[in-house]
């Protein structure tokens, strides 16, 4: 840390240098704290303190940790403050602004800074540049706080002007200490922009500096909400946010460049249309799907509405400049009288404050509609103003008000449909959005009656409107579930529906003159994956059939006969980066990781890959390369007729779960037939099993499509072990959806294994802690997936600029 020693009789001679006292608040956040006290000690200009608050002991043990900083004790404040006057729409109370009222007792003469224990100095000259702009006592500075990549408070147009609500933030300005009486905080939420206009009419010059100084430090993070989180906003605070008041603040979902690009898939001629109804676009198009079960999205859905999740609603949501869409609530939402319903609207193109949503926080637990209630006053849908609004409101809570999110293009908003809500378009353009539509499975889903949406709400019977089963299980069959539609075909490649064995003979032929050779196996598209294929391969000791490469796909590797070495370039200095792999050894590969491998021994080595890949990407928290032996310890245990031993399980980039377990089948024993809402790849590797009216022996490869009916039998007198590979892709559905949406092909059943008239779907899925993974990401790695994930959606722009070619006859 920099000295903190100032010389203050030097300090009356001079203008230059400035002291400073930099004021921060934390609590219960020690990760963020950390961050933030790192940004001020890589400072370059020496002439400040640092005075931290603390209010809990949690919060002392880790400030205390930390020199040249002054701690002092805050008490939580119980009272509540006088009532304000100035902002009618800020009436929360926020009592830890209280904390720098404190902290501004232990300053010295000098100029004050305020932050936040997850803000931070964005430049590390930020003193010493404001040093240079501070010409006395009686200067206010302000400057540009970065709260995510595209966006700066205060925005262009309000930057310079006299200070705006919800367009000042705690760390983007500093005054000094001779008007410490002003500045002083009040305990209602809003309080640095109460701070700031007071200053602003007292301190005579102000200083504006075009330049963001500072920021928070996770740009994806909800600001502003006074919780307790760290690094990250948890699953829980979003709850607690959500049932409160109804919604969550914008969060980053997809790049603009990306949203820009979808929009542009999803508007170009021809056009898919929608399923049954003007909201059915996800049950008609792959690519409204895949958008709607994007992993940031159902990260949060499944945290608000519960693990049961299904997709009832997708649109293309455009306002014209100057439109207007009236206050509602959504009639699907409100009608239900079960379960739980959730919207998401996804900015595309031209998103921004004045083109956004209005809505009412705390609104969705009013006990009326907003349509209701103007059908008891007898005012029409368009003669609605926001003053009778907020009044209506404000007699159910007196904290709502209307609020208008700072917003742009590939940011979402997640709100409940039952709150009330609307917009209007103040731009010059169109403004596209995307809105999915979200419910827990006995949230019974009808179509409106579209001649008629004021209240009392009139819903259709029949059609029931389609919905896709998108998470968990549906126990309640009150909606129409359909499957979600397939990816569109590959030239080359086949969509795979059915069940299949490929026999393998090992070992497998090889000439003389051959160091390599492949033989494939199957390679297409399935309901959960966008490519899948498999092949195996026979290599002689001491080549390689490729330099060490990368790919985006995923791969498995598994030896089936001889030796290998797998060569590993990217693993670090620390790590073995040659590992041998034997009979029923394997290794798990993510994308973009470095590999190859070489024969090793006296014969040569026969290996299968399983290699996949999905567009969409997956959660950050993802498996990283792995090696494993393909029999568990627990299938030595004899003791049951079917044993399994999980081997790995979690998440990838192009997965929701990779699953793997190795089995024992005993002789005699066998399971009933069921349908798996996952693709699932099995190798045998000792013994033999009776699937599907045929009899798969050692090496031979099984692969069940998601949906397809199968079960298994051991008809010898010896024992079976085989690998299973689960492959949960984006369509996740239970058996009682399954069984009416495939054209089933599982031969003869063999008669060790139930008929299916006798069947009971039962789920049948495996759950289980995921493992966590010791493999760190390298620069070069998280680059390249850091480039796929923002264009991800590229292939199609490059369809388009080959179809415009000259060859192709366009211009």
């Amino acid at each position: 840390m920099p000295a903190t020693s100032f010389d203050n009789t030097n300090y009356q001679t001079q203008k230059k240098p400035t002291f400073f006292n930099i004021l921060v608040r934390t609590s219960g956040r020690p990760n963020y704290f950390a961050a933030c006290i790192e940004s001020i000690k890589r400072q370059s200009y020496p002439y400040f303190q640092v005075l931290v608050s603390y209010d809990t002991p949690d919060t002392y043990e880790y400030v205390c940790n930390y020199e040249n900083i002054k701690i002092i004790p805050v008490e939580k404040a119980q009272h509540k403050p006088e009532p304000r006057k100035e902002h009618p729409a800020n009436v929360e109370v926020f009592l830890p602004n209280l904390y720098f009222n404190k902290l501004a007792q232990y300053t010295q003469e000098g100029y004050i800074i305020f932050l936040d224990d997850d803000d931070c100095f964005l430049e590390n000259d930020t003193l010493e540049t404001l040093n240079n702009y501070i010409n006395g006592p009686d200067d206010l500075l302000f400057w540009r706080v970065r709260f995510s990549k595209n966006r700066l408070l205060p925005r262009d147009e309000n930057f310079g002007q006299p200070p705006i609500f919800t367009q000042i933030n705690t760390s983007g300005f500093s005054f000094h200490t001779n008007y410490l009486s002003t500045g002083q905080w009040d305990g209602w939420r809003g309080g640095d922009y109460f701070v700031v206009s007071k200053l602003y009419r007292v301190v005579p010059n102000k200083l504006y500096i075009n330049r963001a100084f500072t920021g928070l430090q996770d740009p994806y993070a909800m600001p502003g909400l006074g919780m307790r989180n760290d690094k990250a906003i948890t699953f829980k605070a979003m709850k607690a946010q959500y049932e409160r008041m109804g919604y969550l603040p914008p969060v980053r979902i997809l790049p603009v460049k990306e949203a820009h690009t979808f929009l542009h898939q999803v508007m170009k001629p021809p056009r898919e249309l929608p399923l049954d109804w003007e909201k059915g676009y996800a049950a008609g198009s792959r690519i409204f799907y895949e958008m709607a079960t994007h992993p940031a999205i159902l990260e949060r859905v499944s945290a608000l509405i519960g693990p049961n999740v299904i997709l009832w609603g997708c649109s293309i949501v455009s306002r014209p400049a100057g439109t207007k869409h009236p206050w509602h609530c959504d009639v699907e939402a409100s009608a239900p009288k079960n379960g739980k319903t959730l919207n998401v609207w996804l900015g595309l193109k031209h998103t921004n404050v004045k083109s956004g949503l209005l809505f009412i926080p705390f609104s969705h637990a009013f006990p009326k509609s907003i349509q209701q209630i103007r059908h008891e006053k007898k005012i029409g849908r368009q003669q609605l103003e926001n003053n009778q609004i907020i009044t209506w409101a404000r007699a159910e809570n007196p904290a709502a008000m209307i609020m208008r999110p700072e917003i742009s293009d590939g940011e979402a908003l997640f709100f409940n449909g039952k709150m009330w809500h609307g917009s209007l378009n103040q731009t010059e353009e169109t403004r596209h959005a995307l809105l999915l539509q979200f419910a827990t499975p006995d949230a019974g889903i009808r179509l409106p009656d579209i001649n008629n949406f004021e209240w009392p709400f009139q819903q259709l019977s029949y059609p029931k409107p389609p919905v896709i089963l998108i998470q968990g299980d549906d126990s309640a069959g009150v909606n129409r579930v359909v499957q979600a539609p397939t990816p569109r075909q590959t030239p080359g490649k086949y969509m795979m529906s059915s069940n299949r064995i490929y026999p393998l003979e090992t070992p497998l032929p090889l000439a003389p003159t051959r160091k390599w050779r492949p033989f494939p196996i199957f390679n297409g598209t399935t309901a959960n994956m966008h490519h899948f294929s498999c092949h195996v391969s026979a290599l002689v000791p001491g080549h390689s059939p490729h330099p060490p490469h990368n790919h985006k796909e995923e791969e498995i590797l598994l030896v089936l006969q001889g030796e290998a070495d797998v060569i590993l370039p990217e693993l670090g200095e620390n790590e073995a980066q040659r590992r041998r792999l034997k009979p029923g050894d394997f290794v798990y590969y993510p994308p973009h990781f470095q590999h190859t491998l070489e024969g090793v021994g006296n014969e040569a080595v026969n290996y299968l890959m399983l290699k996949w890949y999905n567009p969409m990407p997956s959660p950050m928290d993802q498996l990283g390369f792995g090696q494993y032996h393909g029999i568990h310890e627990i299938n030595k245990d004899l003791g049951k007729s079917i044993n399994f031993g999980l081997l790995f399980e979690g998440a990838t980039t192009s997965l929701k779960k990779l699953h793997c377990h190795s089995s024992v089948l005993q002789p005699g024993a066998s399971y009933a037939p069921h349908r798996d809402p996952y693709d699932v790849a099995i190798i045998i590797l000792e013994g033999q099993v009776e699937t599907l009216g045929q009899i798969v022996r050692t090496h031979h490869v099984i692969f069940y499509p998601a949906g397809t009916l199968h079960g298994m039998a051991n008809p010898t007198d010896r024992v079976a072990r085989y690998l299973v590979f689960e492959f949960h892709g984006h369509q996740v559905m239970q058996d009682r959806q399954l069984k009416p949406m495939y054209a089933v092909d599982h031969g003869t059943p063999s008669p060790s294994v139930k008929p299916e008239k006798d069947l009971r779907y039962e789920q049948l899925l495996l759950k289980y802690k995921a493992l966590e993974s010791s493999y760190s990401l390298k620069f070069g790695r998280k680059l390249t997936r850091m480039i796929e994930r923002y264009f991800g959606w590229l292939p199609p722009v490059k369809q388009m600029i080959k179809k415009a070619s000259p060859k192709n006859g366009k211009k």
